[in-house]
């Protein structure tokens, strides 16, 4: 009896522990689907606020030429508001994460007002309120980036993705003020010390990082701040509203072609079964 006993308690204690073991497997594949989950959601909204992010931006860079007195500038900006209008509206029916978000409600609030009455704005309040809302914008994807626990990914050289809204993001918006301030620099064409203070300063900004940084580099970022220092930062601007704006944009798109590469290969990466 007690040798029965014996091997009757090894195979409940044998079983117990399979039980377990199998237990914990189970739960750490659900963990790892639902983190994977969580992961691709995040990159989807990333992506979609990084579309409305430079749709306002580009808004700034032309509303502001407007405002400085090149009002053919304003063939460009309705259908540009009519793209960020429906871009907004899209965001709102994706999910709930951001429909019942007070910032993202404060956003749709400020550009409302602002798409609206920016033409009795001059130009440094106009410059001011689009870049408190750009601003507001790029905290609503660092709070993305916190829901969805973006921090936790790594790309494929093993670097925390955090780098694509902290540094590729925060370069673009540094060459999206650059875009604007030129615009109005070029519209009105003369460049006050305030603004050859702001324009050297980006342009000092923008150069570092391209220096520093592969992920930015770029021959139409190269090429924005030649335009700078040649035609802008000058007593005489010698250069069109709208070709320092298409200048600039593609300055700025390069950088952003980058971050939309990154995010579509850690898609990818995340959908792969190797991914975590």
């Amino acid at each position: 009896m007690e040798i029965f006993s014996n091997s009757s308690a090894q195979v409940v204690m044998i079983s117990t522990t399979v039980l377990l073991i199998v237990l914990m497997v189970t739960l750490a594949i659900r963990e790892r689907r639902i983190s994977k989950a969580r992961f691709l959601e995040g990159l989807i909204w990333l992506q979609k606020l990084r579309n409305i992010l430079s749709l306002v931006q580009q808004h700034r860079g032309l509303s502001n030429g407007y405002v400085c007195g090149d009002h053919s500038l304003s063939l460009r900006i309705l259908p540009l508001q009519t793209q960020i209008n429906l871009q907004r509206m899209a965001l709102s029916n994706h999910g709930t994460w951001i429909a019942n978000n007070p910032d993202w409600a404060a956003i749709q609030e400020h550009w409302q007002r602002l798409s609206t009455g920016f033409e009795k704005l001059d130009s440094n309040n106009n410059l001011e309120q689009h870049s408190k809302l750009i601003s507001s914008i790029l905290y609503l994807i660092d709070d993305c980036a916190e829901q969805h626990q973006l921090y936790e990914v790594k790309d494929q050289d093993q670097r925390s993705i955090r780098y694509l809204w902290q540094d590729l993001l925060v370069t673009a918006e540094n060459v999206g003020q650059a875009r604007a301030i030129g615009t109005g620099v070029a519209a009105t064409g003369r460049c006050t010390s305030v603004n050859r203070i702001r324009l050297s300063y980006l342009h000092q900004a923008i150069s570092n990082v391209s220096q520093q940084n592969h992920d930015v580099r770029n021959a139409a970022l190269n090429n924005l701040l030649d335009l700078l220092t040649q035609k802008v930062i000058v007593d005489s601007p010698s250069v069109s509203a709208n070709d320092y704006f298409d200048v600039a944009t593609l300055a700025l798109e390069e950088v952003l072609v980058r971050f939309d590469e990154t995010l579509a290969e850690l898609k990818q990466l995340i959908a792969s079964k190797s991914f975590i």
